[in-house]
């Protein structure tokens, strides 16, 4: 493939791309799920502390397992370059961009559908 090395085996590198993937979509996708109304922007994205200390604490451990050998045999990883990240960041920032995309189109139409009844019995 474009980002994988010939001397790695594809399905250790497809687990850690996975694991990895995964894990950093959900961490992201914990920001987007603090409102079903409110866009993370609107609210702050790092305005809750405890959130934040949890998702580092969170990315460390995922970290860990990925770059510390005697831990890659257990957990059936490798470590990922820094185009294997690019792509990893890509594909974890999907769930997210499409929770707010939601969340701006969905609200949006109920705030239309809301001022137009204000509109016709005021």
């Amino acid at each position: 493939g474009l980002y994988f090395s010939s001397s790695v085996n594809v399905t250790e590198e497809s687990k850690s791309f996975g694991f990895i993937t995964l894990t950093c979509a959900e961490l992201l996708r914990a920001f987007s799920n603090r409102s079903e109304h409110y866009s993370v922007f609107k609210q702050g994205f790092f305005s809750n502390s405890t959130m934040n200390k949890s998702i580092l604490l969170s990315l460390g451990l995922t970290l860990i397992v990925v770059y510390v050998p005697f831990l890659n045999p257990i957990f059936d990883t490798i470590p990922l370059g820094g185009k294997d990240w690019l792509v990893v960041g890509g594909f974890s920032l999907l769930p997210f961009v499409v929770g707010e995309l939601f969340k701006y189109i969905y609200h949006s139409k109920i705030m239309k559908r809301h001022n137009g009844k204000q509109k016709v019995t005021g």
